[in-house]
């Protein structure tokens, strides 16, 4: 930081005292010697002091430093001096007078990069309790300053503020914070309304003139006066180059040559300065604040001055702070710009409360793009809810516009900005989205995520990206063939999913083939690929695997888990699709090694042995044998055996649930052998085929073949007719005398009491055939039997006939034995 000097000048007696520089007749400071002789040649133009111009020799004799106008002046480039200073009249009776003014004069080096004053520090010293206004000090020594705060000493500010917007709200009848009287009493009397209207009028004024102005913008006012409204306009702009550069001077007796940008001057008779033709000529600008202006008379008008004052007024100094930060944030250095962030703010409120943007002007320059932002962004900060902010934005036409703006920050409230838009993209605007440069990769995969976790499908518009990934080629590199592939890969499981359900099958066949071909190129992994897989439907894999064929599965890598598990989907519903069946199961087959289970392998083999078994029986069935017709039907009854067994593995049981699941395996089998050899298979006529569907049913009801009774057709038409008549077996002919039994309930629908019936008879009969079976095995356990003793010539019984009958049909062929005695009736040896 550059030191702070102060140096105290007497200014010389009839030399030229006005702009131009005047005699320093004596000095004391911080700098002495050639250091102020360099100095002086510096800033010597800028230091001068005179009395107005209608001050008369009468007058003159009763001035003193205090009644005469003081001048606090700043400039801030000097010669590569930061100059602050007070300049006062010197009466020739004060003590060691030898001059006519006095300056007290603060000084600090411009350093590259070092911090300049501020205009608004350097106002707040107006009539400071440190400015030195007398000559006597002059005997001592004067040191550097550590800050300008130092020149206030134990006084606050007289200007501040609380005093500046006293000066524009307070009413006639006041409160005014004023503790220093500051406000002259004839601008107390006036309205609030018309101490505003002067001054947005001075404000309106300096801002038109911009950085090129050519001369000062001269108020007629008061010196104090000036320096309360300098304070403003130094106050209402934002820190950094413009307030820093803001040089001003209190009072100027010849204004038109001030070099500075804010100029004031005063008369030692105000009631007779209207007639003063030559106030101001040459100025950029001239506000008497003496003379009313005409009612109909053009007002200067700048749409930021209006905004900072109506806002001051209305909100206070929190609001102007907020406004300033978000200014002073963008970095303003020219006062033209002013009038553009002006605009921008406006811009960027009538978005939040209509959803458009009134104008595309700020997107002529980066720098207009980047303040849009950034007052964007420094809005949705105040908002407690940021939905509730972007309400009327979201689905508006500036949806894209603000979700580009806010994803070219590194803000984190930008990024929440961002990831908002994305969920809520109108559909008719992704077309747009997919193609803006600005928007990342990544931004886009979540806005089309978003989109198909709502809608299950993509968005519309979008069929150029299946265009985009074909031309692609086989690059091997994923970022580099268009946005689909990246999304198909990134996407979780469930929205893989929903985009499935909906998508044609051409293109899900498309986005799987793409993908395996990238994974077979290792541009992708096997955990990337898995997903996609998981999510396709029944549907899409008959489509997938009916473009490619077999080969696909052939070829198909053999750690990827989720194909196997399709291939155990279409195997479990394969009896379902008589019609496809021959497509279908060639399909199993081809990717049988890719099977988790072991069941399945049996049953894809079992599948495979049906169609071999059908295909058999249809040769068979034409009647046509080289070795004979009872040769034929050995094989067919053989044939039969094998298909039924194969069958009976591959329809199992879970398939079939209900009444009479063999009969529904039965008619399941007869349909898809039909579709298979394009005729029926085993059609009603020949005696061998219903005497073959009828051990195939059986097989599917008990799962074990039928014995036999023999393998000519005469045998075969015994057996149905034996069968049909019920005289095949007695027991069959008992059951079906029997008289019809009551519907058995199933156990699920009986009370728990019955529940409890049977499982505790259950247990019973355990027991009893556990004992029974001890008793059996175990002689030594059974009671010995006590014989009676043998009669002299008694015969031995014989068996009663009627029970042999008896015995004989309730059990035929049957040799019942005893194998620890003899049979009755046989003497023993």
């Amino acid at each position: 930081m550059s030191t702070i000097h102060q140096v105290f000048c007497t200014l010389g007696v009839g030399v030229p005292s006005g702009p131009g520089g005047a005699a320093c007749i004596a000095h004391v400071g911080s700098l002495d010697g050639q250091d102020f002789d360099a100095c002086w040649h510096d800033i010597q133009p800028y230091v001068y002091y005179q009395l107005p111009r209608d001050v008369s020799d009468e007058h003159r004799q009763d001035l003193t430093a205090d009644t005469a106008p003081k001048r606090l002046f700043r400039v801030a480039t000097a010669g590569g001096w930061d100059v602050l200073g007070q300049a006062c009249f010197l009466p020739a009776k004060a003590p060691g007078a030898n001059g006519n003014a006095f300056a007290h004069l603060v000084l600090q080096k411009e350093a590259e990069g070092g911090t300049r004053w501020s205009a608004v520090d350097c106002l707040k010293l107006w009539g400071a309790a440190g400015w030195v206004q007398a000559a006597a000090p002059l005997a001592g020594t004067a040191g550097p300053l550590r800050s300008l705060a130092e020149l206030l000493g134990d006084r606050g500010p007289a200007i501040d503020d609380q005093v500046f917007l006293s000066f524009l709200t307070a009413g006639v009848e006041g409160p005014f914070h004023d503790p220093q009287a500051v406000i002259p009493p004839r601008w107390r009397q006036m309205p609030a309304d018309r101490r505003q209207a002067w001054f947005l009028d001075l404000f309106c004024t300096f801002l038109q003139g911009g950085s090129q102005q050519q001369g000062p913008v001269c108020l007629v006012a008061e010196p104090g006066l000036a320096a309360l409204m300098f304070y403003g306009i130094a106050r209402l702009v934002p820190e950094g180059p413009i307030r820093e550069s803001l040089s001003f001077s209190t009072y100027e007796p010849e204004p038109e040559r001030a070099a500075v940008a804010l100029a004031a001057t005063w008369f030692a008779d105000p009631g007779a300065a209207g007639s003063l033709p030559h106030v101001g000529a040459g100025c950029a600008a001239v506000l008497n604040t003496l003379t009313e202006p005409p009612p109909d008379a053009p007002r200067p008008r700048t749409e930021y001055a209006t905004a900072m004052v109506s806002r001051l007024v209305e909100k206070g100094w929190p609001e102007i702070d907020w406004r300033l930060d978000t200014l002073r944030a963008v970095k303003v250095r020219k006062i033209e710009l002013l009038e553009t962030l002006a605009t921008i703010e406006q811009l960027v409120e009538n978005l939040l409360e209509t959803g458009s943007f009134a104008n595309q002007h700020w997107r002529k320059s980066e720098a207009l793009t980047s303040s849009v932002r950034h007052v964007l962004l420094r809005h949705l900060q105040r908002a407690s809810d940021l939905s509730a902010a972007l309400k009327n934005v979201i689905g508006g036409p500036a949806h894209l516009s603000v979700l580009d703006l806010a994803a070219s920050s590194k803000d984190p409230l930008a990024r929440s900005v961002v990831e908002l838009l994305l969920k809520r993209v109108p559909a008719e605007k992704f077309d747009i989205l997919l193609k803006l440069p600005s928007i990342g990769t990544a931004e886009k995969l979540q806005a089309v995520a978003a989109y198909i976790d709502t809608q299950e499908t993509l968005p519309p518009g979008c069929d150029w990206l299946w265009t985009e990934w074909e031309k692609s080629g086989k690059t091997g590199d994923v970022s580099k063939m268009g946005l689909l592939p990246q999304l198909f890969i990134t996407l979780p499981l469930e929205s893989l999913r929903k985009l499935f359900k909906n998508l044609p099958a051409l293109r899900a066949v498309q986005a799987v083939t793409g993908l395996l071909e990238l994974h077979r190129n290792k541009a992708i992994t096997t955990a990337q690929l898995t997903p996609v897989i998981e999510a396709l439907d029944e549907n899409t894999v008959v489509a997938l695997l009916r473009q490619r064929g077999t080969s696909l599965l052939e070829e198909y890598p053999g750690d990827e888990p989720a194909m196997g598990r399709k291939l155990a989907g279409l195997l479990r519903t394969v009896h379902q699709h008589p019609e496809e069946f021959k497509e279908r199961l060639d399909w199993i087959l081809a990717g049988q090694h890719l099977l988790e289970d072991e069941r399945q392998q049996r049953v894809a083999t079992a599948w495979a042995n049906c169609r071999k078994g059908i295909a058999a029986l249809g040769r068979l069935q034409e009647g046509e044998s080289p070795a004979g017709e009872q040769s034929r039907i050995n094989l067919m009854v053989s044939t039969a055996r094998d298909l039924a067994l194969a069958a009976d593995e591959a329809l199992t049981p879970c398939l079939f649930e209900g009444e009479n699941p063999h009969l529904r395996k039965l008619e399941c089998l007869r349909q898809i052998a039909n579709e298979l050899l394009g005729k029926p298979l085993m059609p009603p006529g020949p005696v061998e085929h219903e005497y073959l569907w009828n051990k195939i049913a059986q097989q599917l009801q008990t799962h074990q073949w039928p014995a036999e009774s023999g393998l000519t057709k005469e045998a075969m038409k015994a057996e149905l007719a034996a069968k049909k008549e019920g005289k095949k077996e007695p027991g069959k002919r008992e059951a079906k005398e029997a008289p019809p039994r009551p519907e058995v309930r199933p156990l699920v629908s009986e009370s728990k009491t019955l529940t409890y019936l049977i499982v505790g008879l259950v247990g019973l009969l355990t027991v009893a055939i556990v004992g029974a079976a001890l008793w059996w095995f175990w002689p030594s356990a059974q009671p010995a039997k006590k014989r009676r003793p043998k009669r002299p010539g008694e015969r031995p019984k014989a068996a009663a006939p009627a029970k042999l009958e008896a015995d004989k049909e309730a059990a035929p062929g049957r040799t019942l034995r005893d194998l620890r005695e003899p049979a009755a009736g046989k003497p023993t040896k």
